[in-house]
């Protein structure tokens, strides 16, 4: 694990081999310098995973519209989610709870992996969905989606399968 840091640069980046975002709200949202940092990283073969929320959906999108993930709405209010793809990042789980969420438009580069009210809530991106600029992206619409609701929905497995993906 790196250390916090109150700015994103390509020298804290080249340390580091996955970034993972958590909530973030709108005050919060990365500079132009530092939304580039973060998209040569990932070119370079970074892992990059978004957890977004209902909260901070402009903060978001500053940094995922590099990346194709874009249109970030907000949903408040808590959710069931469905599994929609087989994929690694996938396998054993069938659904989520949100607490509330956001959720995203993506490219055709992109695999949607998960859905909630029908709208998108878990996509990646890497090379076998087509993304081919260097790394891989990942995009959770819920940042409770790892600290609530073990007991009640497939968490504990999105949790396990996403750090074996990302490792």
């Amino acid at each position: 694990l790196a250390p916090a840091t109150d700015a994103l640069t390509a020298r804290y980046l080249s340390g580091v081999d996955v970034f993972y975002t958590s909530f973030i709200r709108d005050e919060d949202a990365l500079s132009a310098s530092e939304v580039d940092a973060l998209v040569d990283w990932v070119s370079s073969g970074g892992t990059l995973i978004i957890s977004g929320d209902y909260i901070g959906v402009e903060a978001y999108e500053t940094f995922s519209a590099p990346f194709g993930v874009s249109d970030w709405e907000s949903f408040g209010a808590p959710a069931s989610g469905m599994i929609v793809a087989a994929h690694p990042l996938t396998e054993g789980a069938a659904d989520l709870g949100l607490q509330g969420h956001g959720y995203f438009s993506y490219g055709d580069d992109a695999i949607p992996l998960a859905s909630a009210e029908g709208n998108t809530v878990m996509a990646v991106l890497e090379a076998s969905s087509g993304y081919c600029d260097g790394g891989r992206v990942l995009v959770f619409g819920d940042t409770n989606i790892f600290s609530t609701r073990f007991d009640e929905y497939d968490h504990a497995t999105l949790a396990a399968n996403m750090v074996a993906w990302a490792a």
